[in-house]
């Protein structure tokens, strides 16, 4: 081969891509890193999308149970609760509504503000035991449930006549964590007497719980109480809807009794969006509910012997779309949201177990 055919060869060879191929090869390329990130952001967007369904579903379950466990024991105070305000005594100093079992173990407060959110724009008015201005958010309904917790445990000693203590086996106490400053229910099927412990002390089989006059407003109980009496711990809770602290989102809350001060908030479940409850009041003491009211519009509480229950939740970031669909809690329409979070209603009645 001559030396000039083999230099046309060589420059053959070495050619390369003409600028139309080019732009095909880039053209094809777009399309295809095109098609890939479409459908990377479909996938991702569906993957959200379920992500904040199936939380939806796991808080609503969440809010639903807790709020179930504490309805289903309202007023208990042990084998008679059907006490009447009456037959229970509270000595606990400066006590309110935290720490005063109110008739029948339960309160319902509905919203009837126009934007406000001071505890006047709920009916009735938000018990000032547990709320200050500014607290629940509005067009919301508030709940305090109150019981009595069972400690397993008898009265052993300081039952003959009333006494600043009584005493119980020491096991017990210390089984059920009771503490200093605890606020305790002793209670028969008469009578019932809320007092705060200021010494919590062991001894020889017993174990000793004070209640002195620097906690309370007198030494003595109601009655002398005998073996077959109950201490309980006083369960005292209002459930409530507000922003949630770190990330503004709408999330359940309760409040519980604290040892010493006013109520500690605790958030339960956020995306919790709405709460709404009717409450069942048997009026002829048959053990069927003859009517379902609104809080402001109970006759009796003592006779309330259920609740039925809607919680509304919803996704924690906006989806695609727009939401404009009204929902039902517990019978009420709640209106439309119109904007592009995912919501589920969730609706149960719950009947006292007292």
């Amino acid at each position: 081969m001559s030396r000039r055919s083999t230099r046309c060869y060589s420059n053959r060879r070495a050619a390369g891509l003409t600028l139309v191929e080019l732009m095909v090869a880039i053209t094809i390329g777009l399309i295809i890193t095109a098609a890939v990130t479409q459908i990377y952001v479909a996938s991702r967007t569906t993957y959200t999308l379920e992500e904040g369904l199936a939380r939806v579903q796991e808080n609503g379950r969440f809010a639903v149970e807790f709020l179930a466990y504490d309805l289903r024991m309202a007023g208990y105070t042990g084998c008679n609760s059907k006490l009447p305000a009456t037959s229970i005594n509270n000595i606990v100093a400066g006590a309110n509504e935290s720490s005063t079992m109110m008739t029948g173990g339960l309160r319902g407060y509905r919203y009837s503000g126009s934007g406000g959110n001071t505890v006047g724009d709920w009916t009735p008015s938000l018990p000032a035991g547990f709320f200050a201005n500014g607290e629940v958010t509005p067009y919301t309904d508030v709940i305090v449930v109150q019981y009595g917790s069972p400690i397993d445990t008898t009265l052993t000693g300081n039952m003959g006549t009333n006494n600043a203590n009584i005493q119980i086996t020491t096991t017990a106490a210390t089984r059920m964590g009771i503490q200093d400053d605890d606020v305790l229910m002793v209670a028969d099927c008469v009578n019932a007497d809320i007092f705060r412990a200021n010494n919590v002390s062991s001894g020889s089989g017993t174990t000793t719980i004070s209640h002195p006059m620097s906690v309370n407003t007198s030494v003595n109980l109601s009655k002398s109480y005998t073996t077959d009496a109950q201490l309980m711990k006083l369960v005292s809770h209002a459930y409530y809807i507000a922003p949630s602290a770190d990330s503004q989102q709408p999330a359940l809350f309760r409040k519980e009794l604290a040892r010493t001060g006013p109520p500690v908030p605790v958030e339960l479940v956020q995306g919790i969006e709405d709460m709404r409850l009717v409450y069942a009041e048997d009026t002829d003491s048959d053990g069927v509910p003859d009517i379902y009211r609104a809080p402001g519009s109970v006759v009796n509480w003592i006779n309330v012997i259920g609740v039925r229950m809607g919680v509304l939740a919803r996704t924690p970031a906006v989806t695609a779309g727009q939401d404009a669909n009204p929902y039902e809690l517990a019978g009420i329409t709640v209106p439309a949201k119109n904007d592009n979070f995912r919501r589920h209603a969730f609706n149960t009645t719950i009947q006292f177990r007292n």
